[in-house]
């Protein structure tokens, strides 16, 4: 079943209005008159609507069901990632973090990650894409760092935190249950400064992810896999 992105959708809303970009999506996905489709709000609430068309083919949306949290995993899993020099593989972490449950997205300037202009417009749009993919009721909320004496009041909210790193376990030999941030390097990998400052914190658990060097993308995305299949 395809899904939509209302965003000012609510739990009263029983006849929700479909906004122009919306209808071009109901238009390109040639959904009929008296067909299902999910609407997604982004922020927890999913709904299950009948869609009918006036004489002039303008959509309109009868909620049928509500759900929340639709799609969504028990704990909030969330990435570190510092900003990459190729545009297009952080648009990936971006769509495939969607798609695999995470909850939001950190974007620091590492000292050895790149200073180009984080796009965070497009960014928000392939998010959006891959929720309505996904049919998730968040959205995935990306948050640019510029200020890394805030790491430690945000590393404070996760009950676990893990760095991929080569000298450490593997995951299978691990148990996570609870609200999990993994710190993922840059294409130069983490100074070491930075990994004097990872370890010292108390909640933090390191996973090997096996002998082959991975990319920066690459090891979000297979980090984000185990640990969804830990806790689906």
């Amino acid at each position: 079943m395809e899904c939509l992105y209302l965003e000012d959708f609510s739990i009263g809303d029983l006849t929700p209005t479909v906004p122009g970009q919306e209808q071009k999506h109901l238009k390109a996905l040639r959904i009929k008159n008296g067909e299902e489709i999910l609407v997604t709000n982004g922020k927890g609430l999913v709904a299950l609507c009948r869609v009918s068309y006036d004489k002039n083919w303008n959509p309109s949306l009868e909620v049928k069901e509500l759900y929340e949290n639709y799609g969504e995993i028990k704990f909030n899993f969330s990435l570190w990632v510092c900003n990459l020099h190729h545009k297009d593989r952080l648009e990936t972490i971006v769509e495939k973090a969607t798609e695999l449950g995470a909850v939001e997205v950190f974007i620091p300037i590492c000292q050895y990650s790149q200073t180009n202009k984080i796009d965070l417009i497009r960014l928000n749009k392939i998010a959006v894409s891959a929720m309505k993919q996904s049919r998730r009721a968040n959205l995935l909320k990306l948050t640019p760092i510029f200020d890394l004496n805030l790491k430690e009041e945000i590393f404070n909210k996760f009950k676990y935190i893990i760095l991929l790193d080569e000298n450490g376990e593997k995951p299978l030999n691990t148990r996570i249950e609870g609200d999990t941030l993994i710190l993922v390097g840059p294409e130069g990998g983490f100074h070491q400064d930075e990994l004097d400052q990872f370890g010292i914190i108390p909640n933090l658990q390191k996973w090997y992810l096996g002998p082959r060097r991975l990319r920066t993308e690459t090891a979000a995305i297979k980090a984000l896999s185990i640990l969804t299949s830990m806790n689906e």
